[in-house]
């Protein structure tokens, strides 16, 4: 299957960015963590390091969309931490 998928704002072209550089590192986790009969608790830890986990959190709960706005331009977005409580 073959498809693109294309963002019609800044905030879903970062989350895109940072979907494809979690690509690989979440197929291997999953992959190894499937044979094992397991679920990779590191995938979770990479989603919330690059904030993907947070991607669809409005920006009045904390989620992605307030991470770029006080951190734009949003190619670093990588860099975001969980927030501690």
């Amino acid at each position: 299957m073959s498809y693109q998928i294309a963002s019609a704002t800044q905030i879903g072209a970062g989350v895109i960015d940072i979907a494809s550089g979690l690509i690989e590192p979440l197929r291997a986790g999953a992959d190894a963590a499937g044979r094992a009969g397991l679920i990779c608790a590191e995938n979770y830890q990479d989603m919330q390091r690059s904030c993907f986990a947070s991607a669809f959190v409005s920006a009045e709960l904390r989620g992605l969309a307030s991470y770029y706005h006080k951190h734009a331009p949003f190619r670093n977005a990588g860099a975001c931490s969980p927030i501690s409580r």
